[in-house]
């Protein structure tokens, strides 16, 4: 009989960062800009642990970067999260540069990630980046969602995951 018996075995949940851009243009005023935040608050509590890191960057005529730096889900208390992004995205209005700015922020991961500005502890760092949107690119300037296909299929970026929510 061939018994294993494993004792003081360790698992370690592979870190995850949730990445997160939000459409801020004109057409998301309002209901949609409420929903999407709820969104993204649902997701955050349901998937994410406190040691998890998020960040939250948004976009209308260009790319607002880092509206809510890279921290840990634990300085984001659920009470004040709804309305700290909702603080961040203020005044942010415009057209929708939807591909601009997915492609910006997929080069900033890849330039954390190829320059080790990443915490050491992220080795092996589960990299999802959510997409909110409610509607199509009508001003970005660097080319076709098929270019951004492409780089979304290579992107540099080791356990990399992008969803686009509409």
């Amino acid at each position: 009989q061939n018994k294993h018996i494993m004792t003081n075995v360790v698992t370690r949940e592979a870190p995850k960062y949730a990445v997160f851009i939000v459409d801020a243009s004109g057409s998301m005023a309002g209901s949609r800009m409420t929903e999407a935040l709820e969104g993204i608050d649902d997701i955050v509590e349901s998937t994410l642990k406190p040691q998890h890191n998020v960040a939250v960057h948004a976009f209308a005529s260009e790319a607002h970067l880092n509206v809510v730096g890279r921290m840990p889900v634990s300085a984001l208390r659920r009470a004040d999260r709804k309305e700290q992004m909702q603080r961040a995205l203020k005044g942010i209005s415009g057209r929708t540069r939807l591909w601009d700015t997915v492609r910006e922020v997929v080069d900033m991961l890849k330039a954390e990630h190829t320059h080790g500005t990443l915490d050491p502890n992220d080795i092996g760092i589960h990299t999802h980046v959510v997409v909110l949107s409610d509607g199509g690119d009508n001003c970005s300037t660097s080319g076709a969602p098929a270019q951004l296909k492409a780089q979304l299929a290579e992107p540099g970026i080791p356990n990399f995951h992008c969803l686009f929510l509409a």
